[in-house]
């Protein structure tokens, strides 16, 4: 018996996928004892076969995926092995130019299609402008993803021409909101200008496309800048000059206040800000009746405050400009600060709850309707925006504040301690009727408000357990299997875990009376 070793085909390749028209290097790597034939196939390259070890160099023409296989024999046997490649096809380049007649010193871009990334010779980057100065033929080299390139050219033709001049001229360079400015063309050409395209932003009309001369009106103040383009044979050329716009019209005053219909409490400011339209203001005149400050010359005056009087209060804004001068007035009322009558400070037994309310009267003692309560923090409370609230079961002491904002915005404060007793006391009774006269009919454990969860179970006189829950609600009610048990002594047993965290445990004997 002879102890044989097969041989064992094995090839690399330069690359697992290439381009139409390019090549792929393969390589044998086989093992074996004295190998004497190798056969390579081909299928889609150039060559299509091969019976030497090699390396081969094989180039594709088509695209496809193809099936590379190596066949191999030695004194011992044949052993084949394949390798799958890819080739790829080449993308469609494609040339573009923004023009491609100019004249000389002009711009022009080139931008190539149809790949990820374009290389141009004569020094052009891919969409980035030149200024060519001869006619030239300009090549793209395109590459797509699978790193396949493609070529395609475009000539742009140079000539050496004249462009016309661009020049227009404006009846003014400053104006008010509303009125129009004519703008004349200027412009000169050794041929003929065959097109006129004028851009007026801000303007009405905002463009134009005849010679004109063209009237156009400016509504909002500002800087802009007026373009003309003019074309002839040659090309075209464009110059830009800058109007200005600013508001002339008179300022209509205008009072803001940060507080609803000027109404606020003795001992209270307001912050005044301009709200007026029209034309800016050059100068400002606020006026403040019994206010501090009395006056001021700034547009937006900031806080002024009232002191312990209660009226009605005059402020006057006086603005103008260069066009004119306008006013206006505003009141300010300083009302009574209401008087919060709250619940007093509670002691409150722990797993309890307490309501507390509030109510607004005047410096009488009489109650005030209308307004709006705030009680916080929300923690634990049953609402929030209620003149009355429930603080459900606290666990700990907290102090609740109640903010109280009147029909005329004034607004004042309480403040409630709630403060916790932490008595966590169960107990169980020690005898229960259950006979059904629904008095006393189920042994319950007591303390149900400070308990989180329990372990309640019942046991007769042989230490056999009858009864067992771990709902805090659940008592017993004297059966044991859906039977009435006799009257006598039980023992139970409790495992309570309070809603503080702590434990207690209970043990003892309850008697069943009939």
């Amino acid at each position: 018996m002879n102890n044989c070793s097969q041989p064992t085909a094995s090839f690399t390749t330069s690359s697992l996928s290439t381009c139409v028209g390019s090549s792929i290097t393969f390589t044998d790597n086989s093992t074996g004892s004295g190998i004497t034939n190798w056969n390579w196939t081909f299928p889609g390259g150039l060559p299509a076969t091969a019976n030497t070890q090699g390396p081969h160099v094989v180039s594709f023409s088509a695209t496809g995926t193809y099936n590379i296989n190596l066949q191999i024999t030695d004194a011992n046997g044949i052993d084949d092995t394949t390798i799958t490649i890819t080739v790829n096809p080449l993308p469609t380049i494609t040339a573009s130019a923004s023009t491609t007649t100019i004249c000389a010193g002009d711009p022009v871009t080139l931008t190539g299609g149809g790949g990820v990334s374009y290389t141009w010779d004569n020094g052009v980057t891919d969409g980035v402008p030149f200024n060519p100065t001869t006619t030239t033929n300009y090549t793209v080299t395109g590459t797509d993803t699978n790193g396949c390139q493609n070529t395609a050219q475009i000539s742009v033709t140079v000539n050496n021409c004249t462009l016309p001049t661009a020049s227009f001229t404006t009846s003014s360079s400053t104006i008010c909101e509303g009125d129009s400015i004519v703008f004349t063309d200027n412009s000169s050409s050794s041929l003929t200008i065959t097109a006129w395209s004028w851009t007026f932003p801000g303007g009405n009309p905002a463009t134009a496309n005849t010679q004109g001369p063209h009237t156009v009106v400016f509504s909002t103040a500002g800087t802009y800048n007026i373009n003309l383009q003019v074309t002839d044979a040659n090309g075209s050329k464009d110059t830009t000059i800058t109007i200005s716009v600013t508001a002339c019209a008179i300022p209509i005053a205008g009072i803001g206040m940060d507080v609803t219909n000027g109404k606020i409490c003795k001992n209270s400011c307001i912050d005044f800000s301009y709200t007026g339209t029209g034309g800016t203001p050059t100068s400002y005149n606020w006026v403040f009746e019994e206010g501090t400050p009395s006056s001021s010359s700034a547009q937006n005056p900031g806080l002024v405050c009232w002191g312990d009087t209660t009226d009605r209060f005059i402020v006057t804004l006086e603005v103008s400009n260069a066009n004119g001068t306008t006013s206006i007035t505003d009141t300010v009322t300083v009302s009574e600060s209401p008087i919060l009558v709250s619940t007093r400070d509670t002691l409150l037994i722990i797993g309890n709850n307490v309501s507390l309310t509030s109510q607004a009267t005047d410096s009488s003692g009489n109650p005030i309707t209308g307004g709006s309560y705030f009680w916080s923090p929300s923690t634990d409370l049953s609402c929030v925006l209620c003149q009355t609230t429930t603080v459900i079961q606290p666990l700990d002491d907290g102090t609740y504040i109640v903010t109280y904002t009147a029909e005329n915005g004034c607004v004042v404060n309480d403040t409630i301690l709630v403060i916790i007793d932490m008595q966590l006391n169960i107990g169980v009774p020690s005898a229960f009727t259950p006979n059904g006269d629904g008095k006393n009919d189920f042994l319950v454990v007591r303390g149900q408000l400070v308990i989180e969860s329990l372990s309640f179970s019942i046991y007769n006189r042989y230490g056999q357990e009858i009864f067992s829950t771990t709902d805090k609600t659940k008592g017993w009610d004297g059966t044991h299997n859906g039977k009435e048990l006799n009257p006598g002594v039980f023992v139970y047993t409790v495992n309570a875990t309070m809603i503080d965290g702590s434990h207690q445990q209970l043990k003892g004997n309850v008697t069943l009376i009939k």
